[in-house]
């Protein structure tokens, strides 16, 4: 079964920082190189536009409801690609 589905791995343990502005920062790095990870998606036909452009914006200088929101439509994007949850 390995190699069948895909996975999305993110490990928070080495977030940290003195601050909500720099764990949050760090936590956008974490997500937009995960999203980054995953850009082959972008090369299918796959998503629709509007989904392309929310991928796009998921950068380390994104919105709070963008890195929210990031969390729950990669998996969705990985579905559409693959069929497979």
């Amino acid at each position: 079964m390995q190699g069948t589905y895909p996975v999305i791995f993110l490990s928070f343990a080495n977030i940290k920082g003195r601050n909500y502005q720099t764990v949050y920062e760090n936590m956008c790095q974490l997500l937009a190189d995960t999203y980054a990870d995953c850009e082959f998606i972008l090369d299918s036909s796959m998503l629709a536009e509007e989904d392309r452009k929310f991928f796009k914006r998921i950068t380390a200088g994104m919105k709070e409801s963008d890195a929210v929101l990031s969390v729950h439509q990669l998996p969705k994007y990985l579905f559409k690609y693959y069929g497979k949850k």
